[in-house]
């Protein structure tokens, strides 16, 4: 059994969705006790994180929410895993922007008829600028 602690704000349907396996506490913003958890999803935020991560005991990994992870390290217990998540958006975001492009060629030139003669351009330049979400940008388009 492992013992997952969630933020307070954590919404219930998503957290019945997690395996049987999984102990989960919901950490109140303010613990006022020890909470003896292997696994913590930390807060989005640090001012979130201050009250709760001197209570933790036992944190095996730290997983955040969020690519950036420079202000948890503070909170990571030394033997301890900490995992971002970058990644996560690259879909969403890629496919954001070939849409955003698409619509952009439709106001600009008032209809289709241009976009396969820009196509190719265009696509390379969104593979060049899109970084991580490259692969992610033309998954989106075929």
């Amino acid at each position: 059994m492992v013992k997952v602690g969630v933020p307070h704000w954590a919404d219930e349907p998503l957290l019945a969705k997690l395996p049987p396996e999984a102990e989960v506490h919901v950490l109140p913003k303010k613990p006022s006790a020890s909470v003896d958890i292997d696994f913590w999803v930390a807060p989005l935020f640090k001012k979130d994180a201050e009250p709760v991560a001197p209570y933790l005991r036992g944190v095996k990994v730290v997983q955040s929410l969020q690519a950036g992870v420079d202000w948890l390290r503070a909170f990571v217990p030394p033997a301890a895993i900490l995992c971002d998540a970058q990644g996560a958006h690259n879909v969403a975001t890629s496919e954001w922007a070939v849409t955003a492009i698409l619509a952009s060629m439709n106001w600009h030139f008032g209809s289709d008829a241009a976009a396969p003669i820009i196509w190719s351009a265009l696509m390379s330049v969104c593979v060049a600028s899109f970084g991580a979400n490259a692969h992610a940008a033309v998954d989106a388009t075929y």
